[in-house]
């Protein structure tokens, strides 16, 4: 399924997301203080925590198609077409007022393909965790965000000869802001994650990894529990082995939606396709969360 069969897709969830805000703009309900507080997002992260004892637990299921990678391997360079099943389970928790905890594990099975070379291997990725610091909240009378910072470490737990994600340990820091206005609400990231002594599917060698990522997304909520949403976000990954340095570039644009299930659990799914040369073609993804 390529680029046409991706953008048809894409169509047929916005005819969907019209529908939905059709049923929304037509019940009309009572305002929730929770109405200025989306905190669900499909690839990138809101600035917004959990009250203190309140706890959130995520489930994230997806397929991503054709990857195109070029890597370097005993003098030359390989191309790696992987398509991937991946999966992430979640659990946030609100320490204090404005302190929050998260732990994250991934797990995934991925088809590799490298010429002659065929094989399709799964297992658990390396745990993700970290502490959430809110540093200003939203002031809805000025042009003031929320503000939060992120510090987090990779533990590692995978096997990278298995196919899946990087079996690394390392640390990561994000810059998060939303912003609610009128009906809508925009999220901006900016993230740095530095990984030592990785060794991906296909590499004979070990090489320190360093990306930036940055982010942009604009969600248009015409009723509390309807969310439609577009996420746009570029990544620059360097890779330092033994013999070279590589630079790969990432950018995907995001179409999705949110829908209440009931007032504590919402469904989310969206479309990512990517516009740059070295990422996957597109993927679908859904997410569910409960609040407990």
């Amino acid at each position: 399924m390529k680029s046409a069969d991706a953008i048809k897709w894409t169509l047929l969830l916005t005819l969907c997301l019209t529908a939905n805000l059709s049923l929304a703009q037509n019940n009309p309900e009572t305002e929730d203080p929770e109405r200025w507080q989306q905190n669900y997002l499909l690839t990138l992260k809101d600035a917004y925590l959990l009250d203190a004892g309140r706890a959130r637990v995520s489930l994230e299921a997806g397929y991503w198609e054709n990857m195109q990678l070029r890597e370097y391997e005993a003098g030359t360079n390989k191309s790696i077409d992987r398509d991937q099943y991946l999966g992430v389970a979640a659990l946030e928790l609100g320490l204090t007022q404005g302190l929050q905890f998260d732990v994250a594990l991934p797990f995934g099975y991925a088809k590799h393909s490298t010429g002659t070379d065929r094989s399709e291997k799964g297992d658990a990725g390396d745990i993700r965790t970290g502490l959430t610091l809110q540093l200003a909240e939203q002031d809805h009378a000025s042009w003031l965000p929320t503000l939060s910072f992120r510090g987090g470490g990779i533990i590692s737990l995978s096997n990278a000869q298995r196919g899946f994600d990087k079996g690394a340990c390392g640390w990561e820091a994000e810059l998060l802001a939303s912003k609610a206005f009128d009906d809508f609400f925009w999220h901006g990231n900016l993230s740095y994650r530095h990984l030592s002594n990785t060794r991906e599917y296909g590499q004979s060698g070990k090489a320190d990894e360093q990306l930036w990522k940055a982010g942009l997304g604009l969600v248009y909520s015409p009723k509390m529990g309807y969310e439609v949403m577009v996420e746009a976000s570029y990544g620059n990954e360097r890779e330092d082995n033994a013999l070279q340095k590589e630079y790969r570039e990432s950018c995907y644009i995001t179409p999705g939606f949110n829908i209440n299930l009931s007032p504590t659990m919402q469904l989310g799914a969206g479309i990512p396709i990517g516009v740059a040369k070295a990422n996957y073609d597109w993927a679908l993804v859904a997410k569910l969360q409960i609040k407990l």
